[in-house]
């Protein structure tokens, strides 16, 4: 009988298992993405610095947003928009990034994620910031994207933080144009 038991609560700990949002799912879609020209002041001249704010995932908690998967998202996302600092310069810029929060819900049909991002964007010999900006882009992950809770969960942090990376981008092409 305590075979039986510890098969099926082993079984449940392994179904309510959390998984932290994945990397590539949170880098902007190629249709989404906006492409930086040479012409650009910042074509090939941002470095991503620090990221902070995120939290590693408990797998008998909730999915999150980590610091690592957010970085390199930023940078997948910066590489593929012409924008990330490919060699030694000193004519770059650094971008500091703060997940400042992430609003989640316990339990639901639809998972509504809404980050809370603030990027800050300065230049390597400048005092004061190119760009500091927070940007709330919230992201609703339906039962259609997944069945399960914990992984509809996952796909609603990956869209919301997928959806301030895009906002970033066009935050970006907004300064670039001035």
């Amino acid at each position: 009988m305590k075979k039986y038991i510890s098969a099926i609560l082993l079984s449940i700990a392994l179904t309510a298992c959390a998984t932290p949002a994945q990397v590539d799912k949170m880098v902007p879609n190629k249709e989404d993405m906006i492409e930086f020209t040479s012409s650009s002041k910042f074509y090939q001249k941002i470095k991503v610095n620090d990221v902070t704010g995120g939290s590693k995932t408990n797998p008998l908690w909730t999915s999150e947003v980590d610091n690592e998967g957010f970085k390199r998202a930023l940078i997948l996302s910066l590489e593929s928009s012409n924008l990330l600092c490919s060699n030694d310069t000193l004519d770059y810029y650094t971008l500091d990034t703060n997940l400042v929060k992430l609003k989640q819900p316990i339990i639901g049909i639809n998972f509504k994620v809404t980050p809370t991002v603030q990027y800050t964007l300065q230049h390597a010999d400048a005092s004061e910031a190119a760009l500091d900006t927070t940007l709330t882009t919230p992201y609703t992950a339906s039962m259609g994207e997944h069945l399960y809770g914990p992984s509809r969960l996952r796909k609603a942090n990956e869209g919301a933080i997928r959806e301030s990376i895009s906002a970033l981008l066009k935050e970006l092409q907004a300064l670039d144009a001035k």
